[in-house]
């Protein structure tokens, strides 16, 4: 079963995108749960690890090192655990 979310471009655009559970077993590394969300014309990865990390594969994440739009709309979603103080985002 796929979930679908809205989210803004940076025009304020809303883009639909379909969520989909990856296992995290396929993926190195300690990891709680791991998405791929399907855009338009993209699909980034965003992995929840253990010790609190989040990653997404994202431009905005991947070469900015921000919070990106995708781990805040998951988080928004209650698809990721929101940050513990002293936990790495």
């Amino acid at each position: 079963m796929a979930l679908a979310i809205g989210i803004a471009d940076q025009q304020g655009e809303l883009k639909d995108y379909e969520v989909r559970s990856l296992d995290p077993r396929s993926i190195p590394g300690r990891v709680v749960v791991a998405w791929v969300l399907l855009g338009p014309r993209t699909a980034y990865r965003v992995i929840e690890y253990e010790n609190g990390q989040v990653t997404c594969d994202c431009p905005d994440a991947s070469y900015r090192k921000r919070m990106c739009k995708h781990v805040r709309s998951l988080r928004t979603e209650g698809l990721l655990r929101e940050p513990r103080q002293g936990e790495a985002t």
